[in-house]
């Protein structure tokens, strides 16, 4: 059985490569890359009620005393909420 269905193959594939015309290549589209929208700077703001500065970096001194959580947000996120460059760090 597996010897009829080998030469059945082989006829078959004999039979279809000699009716065929040569094709071009097919050549496959590069894939798009995502479209990424601008990155915004990231910014550092203590979550204190009294904080007022948001800072770039947590090395920054005027950060270090902050008592609360450290939130990582958008520059213009920390805008949003009313908060105002570091005078230290920028």
């Amino acid at each position: 059985m597996r010897k009829l269905l080998s030469t059945l193959l082989f006829i078959g594939l004999s039979l279809g490569i000699q009716g065929q015309t040569p094709k071009e290549p097919v050549t496959k589209p590069a894939p798009q890359q995502p479209v990424k929208k601008k990155e915004q700077p990231q910014v550092y703001i203590c979550e204190s009620r009294s904080a007022y500065a948001y800072h770039n970096s947590l090395s920054c001194h005027g950060l270090q005393r902050c008592s609360h959580e450290i939130a990582n947000v958008t520059e213009a996120k920390a805008k949003e909420l009313g908060y105002r460059p570091c005078k230290i760090c920028y």
